[in-house]
């Protein structure tokens, strides 16, 4: 009516990206909502699963003090870790449907840190399970300072694995590891 081109290009063009856009904001949300609801099914599954597993045991035995009756089960955490991760893969799915690539790229970088973080985990948890076996192996054979030497030494090297998984000063780790060893 206006008779102004420029105008009604650029209104136009707002809402032909709004109405484009609302389909996509639509399917995230719908994305988002199914990765809620999986993820809580999956995630009281992986508990009753672990818990059926005897994981609970298993951590208490292995030394994990916070685990057990009083403290949180390991089953519990196992289950709240596969929500988090079923969550962080749907983020990962919204922003690659609304097109947010440097958000995208975060969370991928994110993710693949975290699965690192978790491995770090349970390799030093190994590790300070084979501390405390050599430990008691040597108990009652040994003196007290050499079974202490090696069950440093066991926790020393899984620490250094663990850190070294974490791709965090790689050269540093090994320099230190392999001073260590050369004392």
């Amino acid at each position: 009516a206006l008779q102004i081109d420029s105008l009604s290009r650029s209104v136009a063009g707002f809402l032909d990206k709004l109405l484009n856009g609302t389909g996509d904001i639509i399917g995230a949300g719908i994305i988002l909502f199914a990765a809620v609801l999986a993820g809580g099914f999956a995630a009281s599954l992986v508990k009753q699963l672990s818990a059926n597993f005897g994981v609970d045991k298993l951590a208490s035995e292995m030394g994990c003090k916070s685990c057990g009756e009083g403290g949180r089960k390991f089953s519990c955490i196992l289950g709240k870790l596969t929500f988090l991760v079923i969550l962080v893969l749907a983020l990962l799915a919204v922003c690659d449907t609304l097109q947010f690539t440097a958000l995208a790229k975060l969370i991928r970088e994110f993710a693949v840190f975290g699965g690192n973080v978790l491995v770090s985990i349970v390799v030093m948890l190994i590790g300070i399970w084979l501390a405390n076996v050599a430990a008691e192996a040597l108990e009652g054979k040994c003196e007290k300072m050499l079974i202490s030497a090696v069950r440093a030494g066991v926790i020393i090297f899984t620490a250094a694995i663990a850190i070294g998984n974490l791709n965090i000063g790689d050269s540093i780790v090994q320099i230190a590891f392999t001073l260590i060893l050369g004392a």
